[in-house]
């Protein structure tokens, strides 16, 4: 099985939210964690994810936020974890290489460039647009982000 994954972090790469959909079992993994440095209000994280400090003021700490996503994945027999562009799983590798090491990172972004026959990275905005769907959601929330990015790998996934 596989699981379709978006983080947000910081400009100090500490995940502050993270969403994981899993289509075979529908099954939603969706967190939020208090990270160590403040979220400055007006910040660039703050403005594009309209996460603040206040929301995470009773969150769990990032390593148990990541601990669950690793139950969530094992508990689901996931070994491929999809994302929209690798960064999100090289945060996650590097965070926790003990749970991670043992999965398959596919890039969405990657596979539906090679279909588009596209050379510049396009935003998911845009790939959803091409593929014939319609945005859900604000951008940059791990949830709606998850949700969009499993409509164009279903899309893709047609043509692979």
């Amino acid at each position: 099985m596989y699981g379709v994954l978006d983080l947000e972090w910081t400009k100090h790469q500490e995940i502050i939210e993270v969403c994981c959909f899993i289509p075979e079992a529908n099954e939603t993994l969706h967190l939020y964690s208090k990270p160590k440095y403040s979220i400055m209000k007006g910040s660039y994280v703050s403005k594009i994810t309209n996460i603040s400090d206040d929301m995470l003021t009773n969150c769990l700490d990032e390593t148990e936020v990541l601990k669950q996503l690793h139950n969530f994945l094992q508990h689901n027999h996931c070994d491929t974890i999809y994302c929209w562009g690798m960064e999100d799983c090289r945060v996650l590798r590097r965070k926790q290489n003990k749970y991670f090491s043992q999965y398959t990172f596919k890039d969405i972004q990657k596979s539906y460039m090679d279909i588009a026959n596209s050379t510049s990275l396009p935003s998911l905005s845009d790939a959803i647009i091409e593929v014939g769907e319609v945005f859900e959601g604000e951008k940059h929330s791990a949830l709606y982000d998850t949700l969009n990015t499993t409509k164009v790998l279903n899309k893709i996934s047609a043509f692979a």
